[in-house]
């Protein structure tokens, strides 16, 4: 009867050796997993942080590309408005263009269309 206490006892104990090397098998991996990401989280918010402000450049260039659209449009509707408030400059322009009898029908460069 001793002797199956013994094997007993020796199986319980077996069986908790057993219980904690798993589970130090398992915080092992989870302490490599999180030291891992610890380690390379400087590396990963760098290149988040260089992403973000790529974006912002990008963002950036394109609302000034517009702006100066803008700006453009801007200028040639104000020579449109130049030519056609003061007919004599309308007239000598469309004289330089090789227009005879112009008028503002014949004019292209007049036209909103453009």
């Amino acid at each position: 009867m001793g002797d199956m206490k013994f094997y007993a006892d020796r199986d319980k104990i077996l069986v908790l050796k057993f219980r904690n090397k798993s589970e130090k098998g398992m915080k092992d991996i989870l302490g490599f997993f999180f030291g891992v990401l610890l380690a390379f989280s400087p590396f990963f918010f760098t290149v988040y942080v260089k992403s973000q402000v790529i974006k912002q450049g990008y963002k950036i260039s394109a609302l000034v590309k517009k702006i100066e659209e803008l700006q453009d449009k801007k200028e040639i509707l104000e020579a449109k408005l130049m030519t056609i408030e003061n007919p004599k400059n309308l007239y000598t322009i469309a004289k330089k263009l090789g227009y005879e009898n112009p008028s503002f029908d014949k004019l292209g460069f007049i036209s909103p269309k453009r």
